[in-house]
């Protein structure tokens, strides 16, 4: 492993310094003379040797390469290296404390009985940290002991700091009232679906209805009387249209991550900051901190530099583009049972380096919605 001291001897009696080394066998990897100064490179086991030729010269050390540099720089500056030490190692002994246990529900009653249960089980402010596992465990005793108030928690370990989520268990209650009710149209479409479970179908596949327009009723005949009211109960779905209008940049340039790949080291502490520098122009960053400070500001790891290449789009690309991202804007509105039937793109339109994108979109979709009939006097319709 290389292990090498620089050398420089300058005085009138640097040659007869030169000629003693060579007498002294001791070896030189690298020579260089001056006016009444050499300069030479010698194992770093040699330096003592060096040391004892008897001169007027001055000799000096200017420069040290591997181990010797490394050892020279902890006897150096060994103050700083015990105070980083110190620094990792206090980070790394009160990095596994609580600080901060902090329990997220709107119901401040249920958060108190889980801080007390929580305390009990070992999860509480200034103790240690427990494991995974160990945290899991917690978790299904707590989930035990609150079965009838709690559904669901989690506890997130941030730092220096436990974050507990709950979900509240909701009581089982009587089933909810079904009021008298007309089922109808939520807005204007073409009918692709009904399953009514409750009350009179009044419209057909196919049919075209407008918001409002009944198609499951509430009142129940006997022949061409009613009879009864009852709660029209059951899903609709529509085909219903939408146009999206889209603008972006006519000019976009398309970001890719070559197989170029650049790898370093780096050290930061506090606001100072040392590491390898890429030669890439366009590139992305990522870092793997091997030591990562949380009280004190120290990281210790490696960065990578991956090369990024630019490619420009076409107009049709752009195109394309603005045309997906109408049907996001359409698909992310709609429900699990819902879709997107058809597209069509109607305009496009280049102005001002922007371009205009109008698509048509047909959609499946639910239109159910109720109309209170509770109200409405069964003999009048009747007189009617």
């Amino acid at each position: 492993m290389i292990n090498h001291l620089k050398i420089q001897v300058k005085g009138e009696m640097a040659n007869s310094f030169f000629y003693e080394l060579v007498r002294r066998r001791i070896p030189i990897f690298f020579f260089e003379k001056r006016r009444n100064e050499i300069l030479f490179t010698i194992h770093f086991c040699d330096y003592s040797k060096v040391q004892e030729i008897p001169t007027t010269c001055e000799v000096r050390v200017l420069k040290r390469y591997g181990i010797c540099w490394y050892r020279y720089l902890l006897f150096q500056y060994w103050y700083f290296f015990l105070f980083v030490l110190c620094g990792v190692f206090c980070d790394f002994f009160f990095s596994h404390f609580i600080f901060q246990v902090e329990v997220i529900h709107p119901n401040q009653t249920l958060v108190s009985i889980v801080e007390k249960d929580l305390k009990e089980l070992g999860i509480h402010r200034y103790a240690w940290k427990v494991d995974y596992e160990s945290r899991e465990k917690i978790k299904e005793k707590l989930l035990e002991r609150e079965k009838d108030s709690l559904e669901w928690l989690e506890i997130e370990e941030i730092g220096t700091k436990y974050k507990i989520t709950l979900e509240e268990r909701k009581k089982n209650s009587e089933d909810e009232f079904c009021y008298p009710r007309h089922l109808v149209a939520k807005k204007n479409a073409i009918l692709l679906e009904i399953d009514a479970s409750s009350g009179e179908i009044v419209a057909k596949k196919n049919d075209y209805v407008e918001k409002g327009d009944i198609i499951v009723s509430g009142f129940i005949h006997n022949k061409e009387k009613i009879v009864s009211k009852r709660c029209a109960t059951g899903r609709v779905y529509g085909e219903t249209w939408y146009r999206v209008k889209v603008v972006s940049d006519s000019f976009m340039v398309e970001k890719n991550l070559s197989k170029d790949i650049q790898r370093g080291f780096f050290i930061q502490f506090f606001h100072w900051f040392f590491g390898y520098q890429t030669k890439f122009i366009t590139f992305q960053e990522k870092e793997y901190n091997i030591i990562e400070g949380r009280i004190v500001p120290i990281r210790l790891g490696f960065v990578k530099y991956q090369r990024v290449v630019q490619r420009e789009y076409s107009q049709e690309e752009v195109i394309q583009r603005a045309v997906e991202k109408a049907y996001q804007a359409v698909i992310q509105k709609l429900q699990e049972e819902e879709e997107i039937l058809s597209k069509k793109v109607l305009k496009i339109e280049t102005k001002d380096s922007k371009i205009e994108v109008e698509v048509f979109f047909k959609v499946k979709e639910d239109i159910t919605d109720y109309f209170d009939i509770s109200n409405v006097p069964i003999e009048e319709l009747e007189e009617d």
